[in-house]
């Protein structure tokens, strides 16, 4: 018993690390999905704007988050929390059904359920996106999502709750003599019923017996009647063995006829999948072309408004150039009529002060001679 609570302690501590490990994962998940959802809802739809890995408030956890579901990391936190509990009820001392522990009836289909939500809400996901601009990474996004979950779901319940936790947990709760099951008191009771139903079949065989030694002995007494009776019974008895011969055959003949219709129902079955999967890569591969042919028709459009907008941007720059030929011209005829009207203004001015310094020139002359006339008189008056 020491033993079995020390490994149920152990397994205990490491449950509760992996629930919690997986409780940071699913928390990190969920606000991951949040964050893509609003930017979702803020682009439109847009596939080219969330082409980016959206972070959740869990930087460390991230690589977990590997689907928009938190069904991949939801699946790992609810076991591994049950699991722990059950831990708890086998250190508690709780008498527990072996069926279904450490978990319970329809954990299984949960589970499977589970994944199956995930991949239809992957699904679910294309339709949201901008179909004009959707492309192959958003579609493998939600693909990947749809099965993801599925594939998480599959290995969690077959590769780690049916090979690894269920046979440890119940392998603890038989260590530990904590199971309920009334197996060994059913079967005791079927022993009972069946010496009593032996006990009645013995009486009535031994009052049968005591019937046919009267009948015996009142056939004794007519011995033609009991061969003939005898002769019939024979008859009865090869006509009994006939029909049951044929009863026989005949249900071979329907086991046969069943495993006929069983093959042919398979078979079938195989075909309309096969049928399903080919018309549903043919829709699946017609809706590429599709969408190749619309994001190549979105392609030649935008290139033809950018040689629109590229020819209606070099008329523009044409008729501003013209625009700034005309202006520049306009400036300078008028630049040149300004320099012309100066240059006459400045001849004018030029004109007018060459004439009186040419008056003054004169009249300086003229003070000359006056001055060189009255100074040869006074010589002369001197001399």
């Amino acid at each position: 018993m020491d033993k079995t609570k020390a490994k149920a302690l152990l397994a205990l501590f490491i449950s509760l690390a992996l629930t919690a490990f997986s409780a940071l994962a699913f928390i990190d998940n969920v606000s991951v999905v949040v964050r893509w959802r609003a930017a979702f809802v803020a682009s439109g739809g847009d596939a080219e704007a969330l082409s980016g890995k959206i972070p959740g408030v869990l930087p460390w956890f991230d690589w977990a988050a590997v689907d928009y579901s938190c069904v991949s990391t939801f699946i790992p936190f609810f076991g591994f929390l049950l699991f722990a509990v059950a831990l708890v009820r086998v250190l508690a001392g709780q008498k527990r059904p072996s069926a279904d522990f450490p978990f319970f009836a329809s954990y299984d289909q949960i589970n499977i359920s589970l994944g199956l939500v995930g991949t239809l809400w992957g699904i679910i996901m294309i339709g949201f996106y901008d179909m004009e601009t959707v492309s192959m990474a958003s579609l493998i996004s939600c693909l990947h999502t749809a099965l993801f979950s599925t594939l998480v779901a599959v290995v969690w319940v077959y590769l780690v709750v049916h090979p690894i936790l269920e046979p440890f947990a119940k392998g603890l709760l038989l260590d530990a003599g904590l199971t309920d099951d009334d197996d060994d008191r059913g079967l005791e009771d079927i022993l009972g019923e069946i010496r009593l139903a032996a006990t009645g079949i013995g009486a009535a065989l031994a009052e049968q017996r005591e019937g046919l030694a009267a009948f015996s002995a009142s056939l004794a007494e007519t011995g033609a009647k009991l061969a003939a009776l005898a002769d019939a019974a024979e008859a009865r008895a090869e006509g009994t063995e006939r029909r049951e011969r044929k009863a026989a055959d005949a249900f071979s003949g329907l086991l046969d006829s069943l495993e006929k219709a069983h093959a042919a129902t398979l078979e079938a079955i195989e075909k309309a999948r096969r049928a399903s999967d080919e018309a549903l890569a043919a829709a699946f591969k017609k809706r590429l072309e599709a969408m190749d042919a619309a994001d190549a028709e979105r392609r030649r459009k935008f290139a033809d408004d950018l040689l629109a907008h590229l020819d209606d941007f070099k008329k523009t720059v044409a008729e501003g150039e013209r625009h700034f030929d005309e202006a520049l011209s306009r400036r300078l005829e008028e630049f040149d009529r300004t320099v012309a009207e100066r240059e006459k203004k400045f001849d004018d001015i030029l004109n007018r002060r060459l004439a009186k310094l040419e008056a003054e020139a004169s009249a300086s002359a003229e003070r000359a001679t006056k001055a060189e006339s009255t100074l040869s008189r006074i010589k002369d008056a001197l001399g």
